[in-house]
């Protein structure tokens, strides 16, 4: 983390930095001459002499020259002369390298073959004649003739410059600001005991169609907690559980002796009677769903949705062997079919699978968990999901959505997936407040901010999406989530030196995912490393001839280095695949440039 903030922090000011140095230099603030193997170096004048006589330089040469002799005798790595000398604009390595070649010309000619520059090989360079700085005659001393306006002058840039940085700072570490008249949320904790992740899973879902209150199952590792804190204990066949306010307040406390499908029952009754009373929530006629009375089933299922949110990899065979011993446990279980379901559309939805593998499979298993229980809203998201990819229908997709959140309005984790789906289909503002809604009820849900940083940068946000992309390194600096997610911002927005420097850390970590690829070779395209972005839109191909490649993660190479006839023509065998929908060419800002081809205005339309 500390390394992407000085990155971050680097990128910025090192141009004004640079600037500041030429405004002192210009004005006469400062003049530093130095003295090597006859030769004479004023910095203050732009000067080189070689015994008197001057010698002829580019503005490069010089600038490099001096960088070098102010660094004389140790080694100065190439990125860092990359950094002073090209502050403003981005330039390859063997551009630094010819102008090394040149720069030793342009001494050797006057000075024979007397080693002033050692190259250090996978380091950069190194000034290796003695340098000394002559100290400057009194009467010699340049007297500056303006010296408050440039002392003016200076000072404004350097406030200018911190004023600007200081809000810079405050935007990028701001916290989330409080959500305007929003709901109570309702903090259910997993009760302590065999089965109690499972009873806090059931006592949410029952809980999500109360109107007016958001319901939220906290993680065992997030600390979260709500308005109101449900918690209980199971021991010796006996279940315990109480209510509580923020401040710790006793609202009730009860317990139960009973099989724990019948105590689960009770349990959402009596909480739902209680936030009625004390919240304000509206009761829809909410049954909950489909419980099981098998506690083996319920921990096999948590453990796969516990595996599908917190992976590290695009592998959801660990969270679908997880929900297949729930359903061999309980082979009625609706959520474990809903839970399978929902994991194949998450493959289909991030272009990790192949469409006509993933849909269909998601399509049989969200159809079980309906006929199992009709009112499973994951289920019915999911259907939703399949609507939008595999049958390119969004108006009949949206529909569903909007279904399900009438029926359940207070399911944090149903309004998560639902923003996500509406952001998709262009519905950005309600979209984006029932991501921020999600946000409010959970700050610790890393998968919310995700889909939030997506939304912002598909609706054209660019600020706000680098933002988000920023707090969630904030809160995993060792994760590669947040690093891929602040890139196409930062494409939209012109900062290509950190789009570069994020990318090759990505090409030198050895990440060789096909998402990381097309950013890769996107970035590469765009900054003028056309060998390097055809090298890698090369292998993409190569791939997509024997595993399955997005057809819009290669579209997306294409645009980095111009070939819009290719990139139109696979967003077209896209569609037809179902790895996207509709609506995403529409509004996908990488396309831009291809909005005024017939072709395109086509497809799109």
């Amino acid at each position: 983390m500390a390394m992407a903030a000085s990155q971050v922090i680097r990128s910025y000011f090192s141009l004004n930095l640079n600037r500041f140095k030429d405004l002192r230099y210009t004005l006469g603030l400062t003049s530093v001459v130095y003295e090597f193997s006859g030769f004479r170096l004023d910095c203050g004048a732009r000067k080189l002499e070689w015994q008197g006589e001057p010698v002829a330089l580019t503005a490069k040469q010089f600038d490099l020259l001096v960088v070098l002799v102010e660094r004389a005798g140790r080694p100065v790595d190439k990125q860092e002369l990359r950094e002073l000398v090209w502050a403003d604009v981005h330039v390859e390595e063997n551009n630094l390298t010819q102008h090394v070649f040149q720069l030793r010309k342009a001494l050797g000619r006057v000075a024979g073959d007397t080693p002033m520059i050692e190259t250090l090989p996978k380091v950069g360079y190194q000034f290796v004649a003695p340098v000394s700085r002559p100290a400057a005659p009194a009467p010699a001393r340049r007297r500056v003739r303006w010296p408050w306006p440039a002392a003016a002058a200076a000072a404004l840039l350097l406030l200018v410059t911190v004023s600007y940085g200081r809000r810079q700072w405050e935007f990028w570490m701001a916290e989330d600001a409080p959500q305007a008249n929003a709901w109570p949320t309702v903090a259910i904790h997993p009760l302590e005991g065999a089965a109690g992740s499972a009873i806090a899973a059931e006592v949410a879902a029952g809980l999500g169609r109360l109107d007016r209150v958001h319901i939220l199952v906290v993680q065992p590792m997030s600390g979260g907690d709500g308005d109101y804190s449900l918690r209980g204990t199971i021991r010796e066949g006996k279940v315990a559980a109480e209510l509580r306010r923020r401040d710790g307040e006793l609202i009730w406390q009860r317990e139960w002796v009973a099989p724990l499908h019948e105590v689960t029952s009770e349990l959402i009754g009596q909480a739902a009677v209680s936030l009625q009373e004390l919240a304000g929530a509206r009761r829809r006629g909410f049954t909950g769903r489909k419980p099981t009375a098998s506690a083996e089933a319920y921990e096999h299922y948590l453990e796969g949705v516990q595996r599908l949110l917190s992976r590290r990899s695009l592998d959801i065979r660990p969270a679908i062997e997880a929900f297949q011993r729930s359903l061999r446990a309980d082979p009625g279980f609706s959520s474990a079919y809903a839970g399978m379901a929902l994991a194949h559309a998450w493959q289909g939805f991030n272009q990790a699978e192949a469409p006509g593998v993933v849909w269909p499979r998601a399509r049989e298993l969200a159809q079980k968990a309906i006929d199992l229980d009709p009112g499973n809203g994951e289920a019915r998201l999911v259907q939703a999901m399949v609507l939008a990819y595999a049958d390119q229908n969004e108006g009949e997709a949206e529909r569903l959505v909007r279904q399900v959140m009438a029926s359940d309005p207070g399911s944090v984790n149903l309004q998560v997936l639902a923003g996500q789906l509406l952001s998709r289909f262009g519905r950005f503002s309600e979209a984006e407040a029932l991501l921020r809604g999600a946000i409010q009820a959970d700050p610790s849900f890393g998968m919310t901010r995700q889909i939030l940083a997506h939304h912002y940068y598909m609706s054209r946000q660019f600020d706000l999406a680098k933002r988000e992309a920023w707090r969630i390194i904030r809160m995993n600096p060792r994760g590669g989530t947040g690093y891929g997610l602040l890139v196409p911002p930062l494409w939209m927005t012109g900062d290509w030196r950190t789009a570069a420097w994020i990318a090759g850390r990505a090409e030198a970590a050895g990440l060789n995912q096909p998402m990381v690829a097309m950013g890769l070779a996107y970035t590469y395209g765009r900054v003028g490393r056309v060998a390097d972005a055809m090298r890698i839109i090369q292998a993409m191909d190569e791939q997509a001839k024997m595993l399955y490649v997005s057809p819009y993660q290669r579209a997306v190479a294409h645009m980095g280095v111009g070939q819009e006839e290719q990139a139109v023509r696979l967003l077209r065998e896209c569609l037809a695949m179902g790895c996207i929908n509709p609506s995403t060419p529409r509004f996908e800002p990488v396309f831009d440039p291809l909005r005024r081809r017939a072709d395109f205005s086509g497809l799109v339309r």
